[in-house]
């Protein structure tokens, strides 16, 4: 929603495998890894939060004796040493649904001010996993004192070493995992997440908060200070961390975008620290206070510089009876036709052979709406729409192979930053209302309804529905195939939301028939506002299908003109696209906001495509003129 999507979103556009896959990660940062997880953590970064704490309870005339909760999470930093408080555990408790009896593993749990939180406040059992022996003593003493040793515990050891072991004794024991600013400090990021699928049960779920690259690409001294002050070994994408964690297994993984917020914070944090100099020499002492606002002036600058920021990233673990289906589908992908019974005489037919797909009656199973020899292995039929509204992003997909059928949607609110994916993406296949010229699609959860002049797009389960008219269409043959793709980049649209009907711009575009067997693409799609104050929707692609490049710029005019590239004079790196239209050069800008990564196919399926969807701010400069607005980028 970033999902990811992303939420985001969802950010940069991974090409081929994911860089991690390759050792490095893309455009983030991957330093020299150490021996074990949290290898040597600088003390200066970490220990001298015991000294604090026992230093703040003192000066309180709490040195010894019962603690409140309230006591310890009154020491701000101290207690909850991650960004914004009690109110991230609060986030934590409320998205993931933790109560009463609940298991819960806290990974990198530090001095345990979040689990105590969330124990008291929900009444789970937390088990803390800590690399550091000294945090863990403070941590069993303050959790003793305020009375939650029975429901909160804590393990001293590499997260990695505790739990990675298949068979190991926390394999298998979680309802929920929790881990706050930790993972980006892992010389193997992937390896534990890897571990963190192993330690939840089938059905687990997990929440992630932790520093991303949501820039174009740290600097060089934005990587040193990450490494040498920060102590990171992994910074990188949304779009990386989310393909990490589905490469450990995980499904349902949504990303959002906390930047904003955690810029304003460690801001308050360094400038607030910094301006108590009295009160924290006296908790401190010089030196430590020095080394803690040198600490938090580089976190402050690196936010600020705009290339670092935070991303919360929430998930599961397929359930038992949702494996079993899953291992039933690629049994039944890979199996041999048998004979079955056909009557009481013992006659027999190949079960392959004689199966027939219940359907609805006035619908008939076909790819979308029938255009070409659907049965060909390079038969690809794909249909997409997106509209932009005041305040929301909605997103749909329909995509069909002879071998692979899925459909999905999301949506992004750019008030709240969330990223909602609309219904589980559904690999049955959308039908066509048999005797109809046009399309008429219909699946348990999207209907899609879209002739020559409007159509209607309904997300059954939100009760979404956006209905569209058509302005302009373009059309062209692509490399590698002789069908066309229809572009429809100026739709006018409506939803209604909270009772208002809003109004927006909206994009379709569908191309279907014989495709070579490996293809990719980077898709730019938008509107901004021109100098008079009207806008324009511009689209822009740098593809590959088999061995053909195929590259356009192209945006709709005021006056109804369009302007065109050609596609040698077309190209885009990862935020930026650039174009020469008769001589001058256009600029395309993006500020990820929001991403939703989707997996067509994967484990199981004959053949599958990572697809990145984001939702980002964009600028267009043109002869030293910058158009501003919105886009979407696949």
């Amino acid at each position: 929603m970033y999902r990811f999507a992303s939420r985001a979103l969802r950010k940069q556009l991974s090409r081929g495998l994911p860089a991690s896959a390759r050792g490095l990660p893309r455009s983030g940062l991957g330093l020299a890894r150490g021996a074990a997880s949290g290898d040597k953590l600088s003390s200066v970064m970490y220990n001298w939060r015991v000294a604090a704490v026992q230093n703040a309870l003192a000066l309180r005339g709490k040195a010894e004796g019962p603690l409140t909760i309230e006591d310890l999470t009154s020491l701000g930093h101290l207690d909850q040493y991650h960004y914004l408080g009690t109110e991230a555990c609060d986030e934590a408790i409320s998205l993931l649904g933790i109560g009463t009896g609940a298991k819960v593993v806290d990974v990198g749990s530090g001095i345990g001010g979040p689990a105590r939180y969330i124990a008291a406040k929900s009444g789970c059992d937390i088990t803390g996993v800590e690399l550091q022996g000294d945090l863990v003593e403070a941590a069993k003493e303050l959790t003793s004192r305020a009375s939650l040793s029975d429901k909160v515990s804590f393990i001293t050891g590499a997260f990695q070493e505790v739990c990675g072991a298949k068979d190991g004794a926390l394999a298998g024991q979680f309802d929920h995992l929790l881990s706050l600013l930790t993972f980006c400090h892992f010389p193997d990021r992937d390896g534990a997440l890897h571990d963190c699928f192993a330690c939840l049960k089938p059905g687990g779920t997990f929440l992630i908060e932790d520093m991303a690259l949501v820039g174009e690409a740290f600097t060089a001294a934005e990587e040193k200070e990450l490494r040498d002050v920060v102590s990171t070994h992994n910074v990188t994408s949304a779009a990386d961390y989310i393909a990490a964690l589905e490469r450990a297994g995980f499904v349902d993984v949504v990303a959002v975008d906390l930047s904003e917020s955690w810029r304003a914070w460690t801001k308050a944090r360094h400038e607030t620290f910094k301006n108590a100099k009295d009160a924290n020499l006296k908790l401190h002492g010089e030196e430590v206070f020095a080394q803690r606002v040198s600490f938090y002036e580089s976190v402050d600058r690196l936010f600020a510089g705009g290339n670092l920021g935070g991303i919360r990233v929430t998930g599961r673990r397929r359930g038992v009876a949702e494996e079993k289906m899953y291992a039933g589908r690629r049994h039944a992908a890979t199996a041999t036709a048998k004979k079955a019974v056909l009557n009481e005489m013992g006659s027999t037919v190949d079960a392959g052979a004689g199966v027939a797909q219940q359907v609805p009656q006035s619908h008939s199973v076909q790819p979308l709406f029938a255009t070409g020899p659907a049965d060909a292995i390079r038969y690809h039929d794909s249909l997409q729409y997106h509209f932009f509204f005041p305040g929301y992003f909605i997103a749909g997909r329909v995509f069909h192979t002879h071998s692979l059928q899925q459909h999905s949607a999301w949506m992004y609110n750019t008030a709240t930053g969330e990223t909602t994916e609309l219904f589980d993406p559904c690999y049955s296949p959308m039908v066509q209302r048999q005797g109809e010229s046009t399309l008429d699609l219909e699946s348990e959860e999207l209907s899609i309804v879209d002739n020559s002049k409007k159509g209607l797009l309904v997300a059954k389960k939100h009760g979404i529905s956006v209905s569209f008219e058509q302005r302009n269409i373009s059309s062209w043959e692509v490399a590698e195939s002789k069908d066309i793709v229809i572009h429809r980049p100026d739709l006018l649209c409506k939803v209604e939301m909270n009772g208002k009907v809003l109004e927006g711009t909206g994009y379709s575009k569908r191309y279907h028939g014989l495709y070579p067997r490996f293809w990719g693409y980077c898709f730019i799609h938008g509107v901004v506002e021109n100098e008079d104050g009207s806008t324009s929707p511009f689209w822009t692609a740098d593809a590959h299908f088999g061995d053909r490049k195929y590259d356009y710029f192209k945006m709709l005019l005021p006056s109804g003109g369009l302007l065109a590239s050609k596609s040698s004079e077309t190209w885009q790196q990862r935020s930026k696209s650039y174009a020469i239209v008769d001589g001058d050069r256009y600029e395309v800008s993006l500020q990820p906001l929001a991403s939703w990564d989707l997996l067509i196919g994967g484990q199981g399926h004959a053949m599958e495509s990572h697809m990145q969807n984001r939702y980002c701010n964009v600028e267009l400069t043109s002869g030293g003129y910058v158009r501003r607005g919105v886009v979407y980028n696949e």
